[in-house]
Formats: structure tokens, C-alpha cells, sequence
């Protein structure tokens, strides 16, 4: 004999109410979501490139700084007599964007034994280094700009009243002014 064939009949549940478009909106808030912490990541590493762009401009601004510093003491070395760089663009390139310049204070810069044929003067020298954008309208931007403060002693030898043998070169007070 055989067993009857019991049929399990399970009741067909209508949808509850309320829930026809839950899929759809729980895809749309993943993926807002999504977009959200996307955007978030965007925006830091565009603010790290920005922040790695001027630590690199402010760096070689410094450099230009120092390197109108070194130009003007080779210029004091040789010559006591030898006058302020004028802006110079360093290095020279067609856009002209690098620049550095000196100034020495009091009249001529120099602060101690400025007057005779001496064997040692003190010159007080101001070195500023730029980099610059030019402008469509023919003016030009500074981008970022560094200045350095120094004194220093240069100890001569020899019998002319302005070209000497530099004997010594001593820094005595070398500072970052800041803007």
C-alpha cells in the first residue's frame, strides 16, 4: 500500500504594507553614502597637494634668500667697496619666476670700521628671495617670499683702500625675518 501524498499548501503572504520602494531607498543612502566619503577623501588629498606646493615654494624662496646672502659677500669679498645686489633672476629662465636681491643698511652697509683703508669691516646685509607669477596685465605677483638678516665681518689684507685679499669672513648675527 501506499501513503497518500500529503500536499503542504503554504499561504501566498501579500507584501506588507509600506515596504514596495525600501530597496531602492536604501540603495540611494549607500550610495550618497558612498559619494560623501569620496568627496571627503578628494578634498584632503587636494588640500595635502596644496600644502606640499607652498612648503615647496616657501623652501626655495628661503634658498633664493641664501643664495643673494653668499652673492653679496662674494661681491664685499672682493671689492669693500661693492654696492647692493639689484633684483636679480636667479636662475635666469624665460618666465623670470626666481628672484633674489640685497640691501645693506646705513648708507654704504656698512656698520663698523667704515671709513680708511681698514683691515676688518662689519656689513649688515638684508637678502630677500622671491618667486613670482606674472600677471596677464603685465604686473607681476609674489607668490611667497622669504628674507634673511645677517652681519658679517670680513677681515682683508692687503694695501688697496677698496679691493683686498679676504683674509676671514665671520657671520656674526644670521636671522629669518618673517613676513
Amino acid at each position: 500500500m501506499s501513503s497518500p501524498r500529503v500536499r503542504i499548501v503554504r499561504p501566498h503572504s501579500p507584501p506588507r504594507r509600506g515596504q514596495e520602494g525600501f530597496a531602492l531607498i536604501l540603495a540611494i543612502v549607500v550610495t550618497l553614502t558612498l559619494a560623501l566619503i569620496v568627496a571627503g577623501i578628494a578634498q584632503v588629498i587636494l588640500a595635502d597637494q596644496e600644502m606640499g606646493r607652498l612648503t615647496q615654494w616657501d623652501a626655495a624662496a628661503l634658498y633664493l634668500a641664501q643664495a643673494g646672502l653668499e652673492h653679496q659677500i662674494y661681491l664685499l669679498k672682493a671689492n669693500k667697496a661693492a654696492g647692493a645686489i639689484p633684483p636679480t633672476s636667479y636662475p635666469v629662465t624665460a618666465d623670470q619666476r626666481f628672484w633674489y636681491w640685497t640691501n645693506l643698511s646705513a648708507p654704504d652697509g656698512c656698520l663698523l670700521n667704515c671709513t680708511g683703508n681698514v683691515a676688518s669691516r662689519r656689513w649688515r646685509i638684508r637678502a630677500t628671495g622671491e618667486i613670482r607669477r606674472y600677471n596677464p596685465d603685465g604686473t607681476w605677483t609674489a607668490l611667497q617670499s622669504r628674507t634673511i638678516l645677517a652681519d658679517v665681518d670680513i677681515t682683508y689684507t692687503g694695501t688697496s683702500p677698496t679691493y683686498g685679499t679676504p683674509l676671514r669672513v665671520t657671520v656674526r648675527r644670521w636671522e629669518e625675518t618673517l613676513p
